[in-house]
Formats: structure tokens, C-alpha cells, sequence
């Protein structure tokens, strides 16, 4: 995030983008959603007291000045995509084999950036890395456990990548990936892009719990048409390779056999 008064609304990486660190089980969400505060993390962050607060020591108390600011702010602002529907694997499913051809790479380049996949995972050599790297994904995972994937994201999470919540015997509480460990020393690598990591003595901890829920929002492919999410899965099987089968037209696609 750019929070400088002087930066441009787009390039304060804020409106519209994926939040890095925790989504609260909140769907589609964002740090900020235009026109949507009950999914704009910064404002949820300044509703709660605990785990995720904002600003996150020394208050206790909402503060309801600050809370009535974003909510009017947000609010006011106009929602970038509209709601399309509620997709579920039910819905998509029967229509995974049009994913092998017949494809718009630019659509699915297009839909790759506005849904935020690289804010979080890298692919083809750039993005983010608090997600797993997305690079050659189409030859570890079949279509159908990509969008599963995207569809269901808490269902299987990765390894490495399940949120590990620490609380320590002087209360202080550390979220994060476990990165390394030992007998003696566990090290968190808290879900930000610029976080160093934390290391603590065993001994310290008083309680630790591993997460269910994935750092990834469910519903992000909510805002669009099925033919965008055909083109993203399409793109990401793909490893961007506008000359994939996926993308040439007239393409056939001869049935594998056993």
C-alpha cells in the first residue's frame, strides 16, 4: 500500500486490491471495495477490537470518528465490476471442456489482473508471493482441481501456506506462515508483502492454532461472466502462452486415451 498524501488513488494499491495478510472469512474481498464496505478490509480492520484491529496496539476502544469516515467514503465511491452471480463448481463443471479451446488470450491476461491473482501469487516470473506460485500450475493440477481451487479456496490449502496463529506468554499474538522449525525455534513469516520474519522460542509460546480458512477470498470470480472464467482458467493452464491449443481458433482437441 501507498498511503502518501500526495500518491494518485491508482497507485495507492488500496482500491480494488487483495488484501495480503487476512480476509476475515469475507468473500470477494478487498482492502478497499468500491461502494462496499462490508467487504473492504481496512474498514473491517477498524471495526474490530483483537486479532486484526487497526490501528493494531495501545487502542482499545472503536474509534467511531474514524469508522463513520471510511464508511462514508466507501460507500461513495463506484463499484468497479458489478455482481454477476454467486458461481459454485455446480454451475461451472459441465463447462470445463470448452476450456480446452476455442479461447480469448487477451480476456483471460485481462481477467488474471482484475480479479488480483498476481497481488498474491507470482506467475511467469512475476507477482506476488504470499499465495503459492502459480507458474506450471497446468502440469501439477487438471482444470477441474484449478477451479476448485479458485471456487473453494479453504478446502484444500496448500502446504506451506495455512495461516498459523501464535500467542505468546506475554500476550503478544503473531499470524503468519510457519517457514521453519525446530525443537527449540519456530519462525513466522507474517502474510505481507514486505514483513521480515519472526522468531520465537518455543518456550514463549502459550497457544498456537493452524488456520481453516485460506488467505484467499472465496467469490472472486462473482463479478464475472463465464466466459471470463473459462478464458482465466484457461489463461493460468496455460502459463500465458497466447500460442497454447486454448487460444487458437478452429482448434480440436483429440480425446486422451488410456
Amino acid at each position: 500500500m501507498q498511503l502518501s498524501f500526495a500518491t494518485k488513488r491508482e497507485d495507492m494499491n488500496v482500491i480494488g486490491a487483495r488484501p495480503q495478510h487476512e480476509t476475515f472469512g469475507i468473500d470477494n474481498a478487498m482492502l478497499i471495495a468500491p461502494g462496499d464496505p462490508d467487504r473492504s478490509i481496512l474498514y473491517q480492520r477498524l471495526l474490530r477490537r483483537g486479532r486484526g484491529q487497526m490501528p493494531p496496539v495501545v487502542i482499545a476502544t472503536v474509534d467511531e470518528q474514524a469508522v463513520t469516515l471510511f464508511l462514508d467514503w466507501i460507500r461513495a465511491m463506484k463499484p468497479e465490476h458489478q455482481f454477476v452471480r454467486d458461481w459454485t463448481m455446480e454451475d461451472l463443471l459441465p463447462l470445463l471442456d470448452k476450456v480446452k479451446a476455442g479461447r480469448s488470450f487477451e480476456s483471460g491476461k485481462a481477467t488474471f489482473k482484475q480479479v488480483g491473482c498476481g497481488q498474491c501469487h507470482k506467475f511467469a516470473g512475476e507477482g506476488g508471493s504470499v499465495g503459492p506460485d502459480l507458474t506450471g500450475v497446468g502440469r501439477r493440477l487438471p482444470p477441474h482441481d484449478l477451479l476448485e481451487s479458485i471456487v473453494l479456496p479453504s478446502r484444500v490449502i496448500a502446504e506451506g501456506f495455512a495461516t498459523t496463529e501464535i500467542e505468546t506468554k506475554s500476550g503478544e499474538v503473531i499470524t503468519g506462515r510457519v517457514v521453519q522449525e525446530d525443537d527449540q525455534i519456530v519462525v513466522v513469516l507474517p502474510q505481507t508483502a514486505t514483513a521480515e520474519a519472526t522468531s520465537l522460542r518455543k518456550g514463549d509460546i502459550r497457544r498456537r492454532e493452524l488456520s481453516k480458512v485460506s488467505n484467499m477470498p472465496a467469490g472472486i470470480l462473482n463479478t464475472l461472466q463465464g466466459n471470463q472464467i473459462l478464458d482465466l482458467l484457461a489463461y493460468v493452464l496455460s502459463d500465458g502462452n497466447s500460442n497454447h491449443v486454448s487460444f487458437v481458433t478452429g482448434a480440436t482437441v483429440t480425446p486422451a486415451t488410456k
